[in-house]
């Protein structure tokens, strides 16, 4: 059927509807991989009576696509390489008198991506499987080969109160998702204290300076001149802490030392490496507390940090705030509740001293999260 005007159509097909006598499925992605290297992926044809479906043909295609892991850096004046799905091989087998099918192909990289990038290629494996009356069912399995074969994430906040932080869980997973045990190594060092009070960057850096440093930081003493307000330049003074790990035998580790430590920001690093020997990292920076502290971790326009992460309906949500200006400061605290700001009843304006951090709770509701803004030199700070 086709309907259609003056400013295009559209068309489409009616049909009766077929109940499907058998389906197609891939069994899971166990294992590793090397790019360049033979894949393997199996599956099975049943029919929904129980039984299989022996020698029957398979048609199949492999599809490539890239990706590529989150970077900092991506957005600022960096883009990521365009790249589009490319079929890198097709044929045919036959399942066997259990019904199973074996699928191989190679997992051919593009090689005009620089390695460096770490890119991820997705290879898409589609099959179609025929029967004897001519029906046709397919399944989709997708298979991950990377530079490195294994992904390693740790769940460490952002912010940590060294009193009340027990350990961290650390996950390695082959790249399509299925546990891979290894061994490696922990390392926490402590960052560099930033010696300034600089406020968030409110505009692109320039790409060159019409006055010197000395000059700029006269003027403007609370502005950034380079990548003074960029966290990630600071670098490490010292290693605090170190360990080994083995997911096999635990995936947790225990980070009690923690509460000896001072306060400040510090970068936390996970490493190992994959069966083929290339190196797999976590890095994370994350800020270091103590509640019972009269000052705050680090030199910071702006500092709010919630007691914990969730709340229920109804709860009071209590947040530790300060500020290292002198002179101190007011806050407004807004509370955003699914997706649009409350009205100004439900806002508060704080008073904030200097270098010191106090306890506000505001009630919560459903689906309920909280914005701070602090007005200083004629712009604002705002956390959420």
């Amino acid at each position: 059927m086709r309907i259609g005007d003056q400013f295009g159509e559209v068309s489409f097909s009616v049909e009766d509807y077929k109940r499907p006598k058998f389906e197609v499925d891939f069994e899971p992605v166990v294992g590793s991989f090397k790019l360049g290297t033979a894949v393997k992926v199996s599956g099975k044809a049943v029919a929904y009576a129980g039984a299989s479906l022996a020698d029957v043909p398979v048609n199949y295609r492999v599809v490539r696509t890239a990706t590529f892991p989150w970077c900092g850096f991506w957005g600022w004046g960096y883009s990521l390489p365009t790249t589009s799905p490319m079929e890198v091989e097709n044929g045919t087998v036959q399942t066997d008198a259990n019904g199973k099918f074996e699928i191989e192909f190679t997992a051919i990289p593009d090689e005009s991506l620089e390695g460096s990038l770490r890119p991820k290629f997705d290879y898409e494996v589609i099959a179609d499987v025929v029967d004897i009356t001519g029906e046709t069912q397919s399944a989709t399995q997708i298979v991950s080969v990377g530079y490195q074969a294994i992904d390693l994430t740790v769940d460490i906040p952002e912010s940590i109160e060294k009193e009340g932080f027990a350990g961290v869980k650390i996950q390695v997973n082959n790249l399509n998702g299925e546990p891979e045990p290894t061994k490696g190594k922990i390392e926490i060092h402590r960052l560099e204290s930033p010696k300034d009070l600089i406020l968030p960057r409110r505009w692109a850096k320039p790409d060159q300076h019409i006055t010197t440093k000395k000059d700029f930081q006269r003027l403007f003493p609370d502005l950034p001149y380079g990548d003074e307000s960029n966290a990630e330049v600071r670098k490490r003074t010292e290693r605090v802490f170190q360990s080994t790990f083995d997911t096999k035998l635990n995936d947790s580790l225990l980070l009690k030392n923690l509460r000896q430590l001072l306060q400040g920001e510090y970068e936390f690093e996970a490493s190992c490496k994959d069966k083929f020997g290339a190196e797999v990292k976590f890095v994370k920076r994350f800020t270091l507390y103590g509640r019972n502290e009269s000052e705050l971790p680090f030199r910071q326009p702006l500092w709010v940090s919630p007691l914990k992460q969730t709340y229920e309906p109804e709860e009071t949500a209590i947040f530790d705030i300060g500020t290292s200006y002198e002179d101190g400061g007011w806050m407004l605290m807004e509370v955003v509740q699914k997706g649009k700001r409350s009205d100004p009843s439900g806002s508060a304006l704080v008073s904030i001293g200097s270098n010191s951090s106090f306890r506000f709770g505001r009630r919560t509701g459903v689906a309920s999260s909280f914005e701070c803004c602090l007005s200083k030199m004629g712009g604002s700070i705002r956390r959420k």
